[in-house]
């Protein structure tokens, strides 16, 4: 943009020496140059900003500052993986799933359940119709968890349930919330997609094909240099904006890899079991 506005501004002198051009006209294309180098400097401060950001979360100093990242961002990716398989590999991968996982079975055992792992395998998440006091039918979800029957006469074994039972809500809870991040995380990145989509599919092409009439439009003097030079402008700023689209679009991905708890494709990262446990399965 700086470069066109520049030559913009120059063209616009020349002529308003040759007494072709009003004062007005050209200080109107000096000042759009100069607001152009500002928005310049502006982006230079908030690169360097942003590179020293990196390198204070990198911990990179020295020599080890001096790194060099791609010249462009990578294409978007061929296909999305579906909603259905993030959702099972959040499950799988997160570790805050996995720690309130195992704090469920370390309870579970102090309470002499061996298999306390099971419980929640066989946990069942479906559907509950009922009628509100109201008077009106809400349907929202239910769990049907199944826990063993404690001996009822002993009041240590009642606050145990009632301890498991919390702990239990606690990890369906949480696997409620993270289905829920994944599916949010998935709608923000596809959302991003189409963006970008629709620039290399219409943005682009319609602003370059405005800058190539606008160019025989010049070359067949029906045309001013300023109005081929501010279709050039355009053209640019498109593209800045189709760049910025997939800057969303990546950063939207990894947000959703975050979610997930890894990679979006190839191989499940598996948590082991601990010894005690493979030792009572």
């Amino acid at each position: 943009m700086a470069s066109a506005t520049a030559r913009s501004a120059e063209t616009a002198m020349r002529i308003h020496e040759a007494a072709n051009l009003k004062n007005l006209n050209l200080a109107i294309e000096q000042a759009t140059h100069a607001q152009a180098k500002i928005e310049l400097a502006k982006a230079q401060s908030e690169a360097a900003q942003s590179r020293e950001k990196l390198n204070k979360l990198l911990g990179a100093f020295g020599e080890q500052t001096n790194w060099t990242i791609a010249a462009r961002l990578p294409e978007l990716p061929g296909s999305e993986v579906s909603i259905s398989q993030l959702e099972s590999r959040a499950i799988q991968q997160r570790l805050d799933l996995a720690a309130n996982r195992q704090e469920f079975i370390a309870l579970a055992r102090s309470l002499g359940i061996a298999r306390a792992d099971a419980i929640l395998e066989r946990a069942e998440v479906g559907a509950h119709y009922e009628r509100e006091i109201s008077g009106e039918y809400a349907v929202g979800p239910s769990v049907n968890v199944p826990i063993p029957i404690f001996n009822q006469g002993q009041a240590a074994f009642a606050r145990g349930e009632a301890k498991l039972r919390q702990s239990q809500q606690r990890y369906l809870g949480l696997a409620a919330d993270i289905r829920s991040d994944v599916r949010s995380a998935r709608d923000r990145m596809l959302s991003a997609r189409q963006q970008v989509e629709y620039f290399k599919s219409t943005a682009l092409p319609t602003r370059t094909r405005v800058t190539e009439e606008s160019q025989l439009e010049y070359n067949a003097m029906q045309l001013g240099p300023f109005q081929l030079l501010q279709a050039k402008q355009e053209e640019v700023k498109a593209g800045a904006e189709s760049v910025e689209a997939l800057r969303d679009y990546w950063v939207a991905r990894a947000e959703l890899e975050k979610a997930v708890g890894g990679p979006l494709n190839g191989k499940v990262l598996q948590l082991a079991p601990d010894k005690e446990s493979r030792n009572h399965d």
